[in-house]
């Protein structure tokens, strides 16, 4: 988005340079642009450089930040050239259009890979979760078959002397 936004921002202020807005409010926008043009390059930097990236999506980082180098030459270069004229600037706006469109295609790539990964953990994790509810509905059942054995035998070990006291107990009545 911020990508899309900074692009977005190029062509604006090419148009505000032609539509002859304030030069003061021209330059403000170049500012904050050269600013998030280094932010987002500081950005890639931190992204590829963290250990969460499995190999695929860390490739994909390498190469959105080798395409996004010339993105960020092309827009600085163009907020450059306004000031030799817009007949100028107006060609580095297609190399910033070209350089946007590759960064986009790679940006999507990786979104769909990382989606993609992310699909196939959660079904390894639904069916882990299945095996084991599945384990653990058997061993309840094994335990409730235990206990009921176990509670039948003690029972079991108390009725049967008291039968037999009761037994004694009626003959020796008679």
């Amino acid at each position: 988005r911020e990508l899309g936004a900074v692009f977005a921002r190029t062509n604006q202020s090419l148009a505000w340079t032609g539509a002859e807005f304030p030069a003061a409010r021209v330059e403000a926008l170049d500012r904050g642009l050269a600013k998030d043009l280094d932010d987002i390059d500081r950005l890639l930097k931190q992204q590829t450089a963290l250990a969460v990236w499995d190999a695929d999506s860390r490739a994909r980082l390498e190469a959105i930040a080798k395409s996004y180098a010339p993105f960020r030459r092309a827009a600085l270069d163009a907020l450059d050239m306004k000031s030799s004229g817009l007949q100028t600037a107006a060609a580095f706006v297609q190399a910033v259009g070209d350089t946007y469109g590759a960064l986009d295609a790679q940006i999507r790539a990786l979104e769909q890979g990382l989606s993609g990964a992310a699909a196939r953990r959660v079904e390894a994790s639904v069916a882990l979760t299945e095996q084991r509810s599945a384990a653990i509905a058997v061993a309840a059942l094994a335990a409730l078959l235990i206990c009921a054995t176990a509670g039948w035998w003690c029972v079991r070990l108390i009725v049967r002397p008291l039968r037999q006291a009761r037994h004694a107990a009626a003959e020796v009545a008679l």
